[in-house]
């Protein structure tokens, strides 16, 4: 008897990011493989929903939120938005246009 290949799928991010991973899986299991995904633990639920197995990744964004409170206006810094840094403006808060997507980014650090 042949056993099924496991094949993990890692993402972090939104539920934005989650659902195509979740499509990806589920078409991998109707060809006989064993996906699983593996995100941040907020999404365990929703990948279990689908009758798929799930890992949890760390950090999460109820990881992470605590941290978030000590800088301004409640933003995690920005990672890369070609801000010259200083010592005296570290850390480079996030710039309105790429907020998004350095959390995006940022989420799976």
């Amino acid at each position: 008897m042949l056993s099924r290949r496991k094949i993990v799928l890692s993402t972090c991010g939104s539920s934005g990011d989650l659902n195509p991973f979740i499509a990806i899986a589920l078409e991998l299991r109707a060809r006989g493989y064993f996906p699983v995904i593996a995100t941040q633990s907020e999404f365990g639920p929703r990948v279990e929903a689908e009758g798929l197995a799930f890992h949890p990744m760390r950090p999460g964004a109820r990881d992470i939120s605590g941290a978030i409170s000590f800088f301004t206006l409640h933003q995690a810094p920005e990672l890369y938005a070609g801000v010259n840094r200083t010592p005296s403006n570290f850390p480079v808060q996030y710039l309105g246009a790429n907020a998004p997507q350095a959390w995006a980014a940022g989420s799976c650090f």
